[in-house]
């Protein structure tokens, strides 16, 4: 097995079993993976003896080695540095859960969350992944590309209806997208979780692309509050904007 294969191999099964948090058998990772169970054997050995797995009876998960990682590369993200304040600062403002997440494919992945409310479950915990269409999130950080850009990313892409609100099609999200782009902010209207809304903006480059995107979750929507909210978000997400450009 050259070094390149085995590198590449090593990387597919970190991003497999982060998907598989109760771990899997050698026999399943082979099969999914289409390694060879030889080869396969041999590498879940390596890892595991280097603590980037562990093993428990036969099954294999992600080990302390990796959760080091990825806290090193938090604290080293000049992002995350800097929002993490301002998203404090927001939960302190609203009293309501405040998010970050940067897109991923067709995906977004949670890289920080403020909770001060118990009263309300979110679906998200930092690391996570969900589908970009069904939250506020996704459709902040959406909403800076091309609409060809969505038409490439969403091809052929089967969008999974969670909630009666869920959007089903590429052409219903193309529509809620333009409508993020004139308003400035995305909504989640219970799409995902029902009875959760939030409210999203994207934190720009100096290409006016989204490098992230900051929201605000909350048990019921209400338009008096929802213009006091937009106004903390917007300081906080043209902030950080700013901060991202100054250091780009």
């Amino acid at each position: 097995m050259t070094d390149v294969k085995s590198a590449t191999r090593v990387m597919h099964i970190l991003t497999l079993l982060r998907d598989h948090p109760l771990g899997l058998t050698l026999s399943e990772i082979s099969k999914l993976l289409e390694i060879p169970k030889s080869s396969a054997h041999e590498l879940l050995h390596s890892m595991s003896h280097e603590n980037y797995l562990k093993v428990r009876g036969n099954r294999y998960s992600l080990g302390l080695k990796v959760f080091e990682i990825g806290r090193a590369a938090a604290r080293s993200s000049d992002l995350l540095q800097h929002a993490r304040p301002t998203m404090k600062w927001i939960a302190q403002e609203l009293n309501e859960s405040v998010q970050l997440a940067a897109l991923d494919g067709t995906e977004v992945i949670y890289l920080s969350k403020y909770q001060p409310r118990r009263d309300i479950r979110l679906e998200s915990e930092v690391g996570a992944r969900l589908p970009s269409y069904a939250t506020a999130l996704g459709k902040a950080l959406l909403s800076t590309y091309s609409e060809e850009e969505i038409d490439e990313k969403f091809a052929d892409y089967h969008f999974e209806k969670f909630t009666p609100r869920t959007i089903t099609s590429l052409d219903q999200l193309k529509r809620e997208l333009e409508g993020v782009r004139l308003t400035g902010f995305a909504r989640d209207r219970g799409e995902y979780t029902e009875d959760i809304f939030c409210y999203a903006k994207p934190i720009k480059d100096h290409n006016n692309r989204a490098v992230a995107a900051i929201s605000v979750s909350m048990p019921k929507d209400s338009a008096s509050y929802r213009d006091w909210l937009l106004t903390v978000l917007s300081e906080g997400t043209n902030s950080l904007s700013e901060k991202v450009q100054a250091i780009s």
